[in-house]
């Protein structure tokens, strides 16, 4: 699980930290401290580039849940699977020992009655 979260936040973290992004966004504050683009296209250009990461974001957290999910899933299915086969042993084991304890009781009664013995 550790491992996973340190995975997922590395993940984030590229998301966040494109260096794409940065680079275009370093080029356009290059750009408007020149006077050569204005303010409200690199504004523009922040709000799309965190809005992208937003949408990169909610993506990735959605195929986490769909894996934590799934992996719930198989975690109750298999608990279930090894429930339901120990219950099955442990009803066969009781009627075999059942089917013992009747043949033991025969022998001791046939050989109650052989050797005439009362209790």
């Amino acid at each position: 699980m550790v491992k996973e979260n340190k995975n997922l936040s590395n993940q984030i973290e590229s998301i966040l930290f494109d260096e794409t992004n940065l680079n275009v966004l370093k080029n356009s504050i290059n750009s408007l401290s020149k006077g050569t683009l204005a303010p409200k296209v690199v504004k523009e250009q922040i709000i799309e580039f965190r809005l992208n990461a937003v949408q990169e974001i909610v993506k990735l957290f959605n195929f986490y849940h769909r894996q934590l999910t799934t992996a719930t899933s198989l975690d109750k299915y298999t608990e279930n699977t090894i429930n339901n086969q120990l219950e099955q042993d442990l009803f066969e084991k009781n009627d075999f020992l059942e089917d013992v304890g009747k043949r033991i009781q025969n022998i001791h009664t046939k050989l109650k009655n052989k050797l005439k013995i009362n209790p």
